[in-house]
């Protein structure tokens, strides 16, 4: 696919939108749309690096606009550059699994967040995740916590496969870069204060997974 494509699977300006683009004929919606669940199967499989544009994209298969389709090219030049990348995953020597999460808040047009999870044993993701969050937050140390509980379970999920394989379950250790996020799950039910009330009931549940 030729073009002045960077190599990166989407640019800075991923998540703007211009109110001014026109939407798509209903041709070009169409083949927007299949375009994109081709690339989301692949995503899932054996190109995880195009997650998080294409998550983009799946949330604007709707009323995809010229700007969207420009988006769209980009991840396609980028796709065609890198063809050759292979797909590796393994174990380093200390065995610990490691998982991290993190939220990005209200920068989609609806007001609604993006997350990721990411879980390693050293070499490459086992697990990757990266899609749009599915309420709307008020701020960042919400959108964490969120992001947290959406994301948990997929882990959880991995957790129970690998001692069901017979592996001796150690503490596995999980990664966040929200400080009040951090503090409320690690000090449940004690951090929760005026500010986080909101909050409170779903924490419940996440950080008895977290601590148990």
């Amino acid at each position: 696919m030729k073009g002045p494509y960077k190599c990166t699977p989407a640019l800075e300006d991923l998540f703007k939108f211009s109110l001014n683009s026109p939407e798509l004929s209903a041709q070009r919606k169409d083949q927007y749309h299949r375009t994109t669940a081709k690339i989301l199967w692949l995503s899932q499989r054996t190109r995880p690096d195009t997650q998080l544009a294409t998550g983009f994209h799946c949330t604007r298969v709707k009323k995809p606009t010229e700007e969207d389709w420009e988006k769209l090219r980009q991840l396609l030049g980028y796709i065609w550059k890198t063809r050759f990348l292979p797909l590796i995953i393994g174990m380093d020597d200390s065995g610990n699994v490691v998982v991290y999460v993190d939220g990005a808040r209200a920068v989609y047009s609806d007001g609604k967040g993006h997350s990721g999870l990411f879980v390693t044993m050293g070499i490459g993701a086992m697990i990757n995740v990266s899609k749009k969050l599915g309420v709307n937050t008020v701020s960042s140390t919400e959108t964490e916590s969120i992001s947290t509980g959406e994301r948990f379970p997929k882990y959880t999920w991995f957790r129970y496969l690998r001692g069901a394989q017979g592996s001796a379950l150690e503490e596995d250790i999980f990664i966040q870069d929200n400080q009040s996020c951090i503090l409320l799950q690690k000090n449940y039910p004690y951090s929760n204060g005026e500010g986080s009330k909101h909050i409170h009931v779903r924490y419940f549940f996440v950080v008895d997974k977290i601590k148990n």
